[in-house]
């Protein structure tokens, strides 16, 4: 290092000493052919919901017995579920695509915003149920006004009304 010193001395640079370093990989193989019961592995691929809107081509609102599009990225899993809202139960999608799901609103879901989460299904090789689940993404579930008109007529004094 003296020597590397007194060089770039004679030179009048600003420059300093450095020092380079090699690295490199070294693989540890096992003899052991079981792996260990404890250890478990999962895919990374974790589902990402970026949207959720209403089907059709024009901004619709999301209303009850519509039908849900989920857009995102890995949304596709060996067994694909969806946990809507406070349901207890994982819905069963209607279509499953790479980056877009379609869910029909179930009709007892109350109006409000509601959570949505998409939810992969493993089995290890234990015979365990895994899951990997995505972000929570929220929307909003618009109320749905329907009335109902009786047609009457009415009696007065022998008039129709």
């Amino acid at each position: 290092m003296e020597d590397t010193s007194k060089l770039w001395s004679a030179l009048q640079t600003h420059y300093r000493p450095s020092a380079s370093y090699q690295a490199s990989m070294v693989l540890i193989e096992s003899n052991d052919a079981h792996p260990s019961a404890d250890l478990s592995l999962m895919s990374l691929s974790q589902p990402t919901i970026e949207q959720a809107i209403a089907s059709g081509e024009t901004t619709q609102l999301i209303v009850v017995n519509s039908t849900l599009v989920i857009r995102g990225k890995r949304l596709r899993g060996e067994i694909t579920r969806i946990r809507l809202g406070n349901y207890e139960k994982l819905l069963v999608p209607k279509v499953v695509r790479e980056t877009q799901i379609s869910l029909p609103i179930p009709p007892d879901l109350s109006a409000g915003v509601q959570g949505l989460q998409v939810i992969h299904l493993t089995m290890d090789h234990q015979g365990q149920k895994q899951q990997i689940e995505s972000n929570v993404a929220a929307f909003v579930l618009h109320p749905q006004i329907t009335a109902a008109i009786a047609h009457f007529i009415e009696r007065t004094n022998g008039c129709l009304l």
